[in-house]
């Protein structure tokens, strides 16, 4: 295994994190996992089958557990993540998913924390993903997000030491005053040097934990169909890391009063067309390997407004009208306008409306509008909740 930094805080120390026995055994259960996955991707994922295929006479395998929990953009330290997990009661005493529980984790696994836990935050994300790859796919299911699909889209070009003198060179950058002499050559030369990366800030914060074995571990999941860009719960509810409007599910050669399921299927389908184009498709980009891509969605909508109002505005109207009552705009602008009068909100997680759950998909059109002071207030009282996620 290569060398990498030493994070400054042990992600699975139980102690320290004031971790329940549930969750210490869970975190050395993501340890180990942690450390099968990056020794063999492939191998361990073939193990979890081998598994499945050994407890066949029990019970069926692939037969989905009765209720079903999403939680989305886990981008948290994992001893967090299972935390909220066993306040719901859904670790068991062996570390491992409660049985009778499907858990669908709704994509975005890397990139989050401060600078000086980029070491910290990278071990962290990765272990995560591997508990998650370590349960049979009827126990839990894996979307693709954007942070995970840069891993194979605009960072194949890049190894570990590449990455990290990129990232440098993207950090000194975008801390030399905005209007130095020399600092737009700079930016232009950098980015003409580095064509897979769309900006500056990518490689300095958004992608800035990028590791080759998460790579590794995202293909290797790609390959196997554990991780998958959408997931239709039943017919009138689809889990997908961002929002998909109607022009989207043309894209894809899905009618646009097409059912969840259909929608699902569609989006599978061309993705895995992409993907089967292969390593060298790839290599050029995820804009590249993958024509379905979303679109820029602020700029659809009436200019005269908020941001929050304006991403708000072109998600109710460009939204499938079959699917239209599960979105919801989360962490722009309180769900609660697009909710039933008295229904409850849960920033970050999803919103609860008698008997329908309300897919969270906010923080792709959060980045895609401008921040407001507002949201920012919203968005900083929003992180201090206790993140939980809703049983559909």
């Amino acid at each position: 295994m290569p060398d990498r930094p030493v994070p400054a805080r042990d992600p699975y120390d139980a102690v320290a994190s004031g971790a329940t026995p549930r969750v210490a055994r869970a975190l050395a259960a993501a340890k180990s996992d942690a450390r099968d996955f990056e020794r063999d991707p492939v191998a361990a994922l073939a193990r979890v089958a081998a598994s499945v295929s050994a407890s066949a006479g029990a019970a069926a395998p692939h037969a989905r557990p009765p209720r079903t929990f999403a939680i989305g953009d886990p981008q948290a330290p994992l001893a967090r993540f299972l935390e909220i997990l066993d306040r719901h009661a859904l670790v068991g005493d062996d570390g491992r998913l409660v049985a009778g529980a499907h858990l669908v984790s709704m994509g975005d696994h890397f990139d989050w924390g401060l600078p000086e836990e980029r070491a910290f935050a990278a071990e962290s994300a990765f272990a995560l993903l591997a508990w998650l790859a370590a349960h049979p796919p009827a126990r839990v299911s894996i979307l693709l997000g954007n942070h995970d699909l840069a891993r194979v889209g605009e960072l194949v070009p890049f190894d570990d030491a590449t990455f990290a003198a990129v990232r440098a060179e993207a950090l000194a950058l975008r801390g030399t005053p905005m209007g130095k002499a020399g600092r737009a050559e700079r930016r232009q030369a950098f980015l003409a040097r580095h064509p897979s990366l769309p900006g500056v800030g990518v490689a300095a914060r958004d992608f800035s934990t990028f590791e080759v074995r998460q790579r590794r571990l995202v293909t290797a999941l790609v390959d196997a169909g554990r991780m998958q860009p959408a997931l239709a719960h039943d017919d009138r509810l689809l889990l997908v890391h961002a929002p998909m409007t109607v022009a989207d599910l043309a894209l894809v050669g899905a009618e646009s009063e097409a059912s969840a399921r259909a929608a699902a299927d569609a989006v599978t389908r061309a993705f895995r067309d992409a993907w089967s184009a292969g390593p060298a498709a790839r290599r050029r980009g995820r804009r590249a390997a993958c024509s379905c891509s979303g679109r820029p969605i602020r700029r659809a909508a009436p200019p005269r407004c908020s941001p929050a109002r304006r991403v708000g505005a072109f998600i109710r109207a460009s939204c499938p009208r079959a699917l239209r009552r599960w979105w919801g705009t989360f962490a722009i602008r309180s769900a609660a306008s697009s909710c039933p009068r008295g229904a409850r909100v849960r920033p970050r997680t999803t919103a609860r409306c008698g008997t329908c759950v309300r897919t969270a998909i906010a923080c792709t059109i959060a980045r895609a509008a401008r921040p407001t002071r507002r949201w920012r207030a919203r968005r900083k009282a929003a992180r201090r909740w206790s993140c939980s996620p809703t049983a559909a």
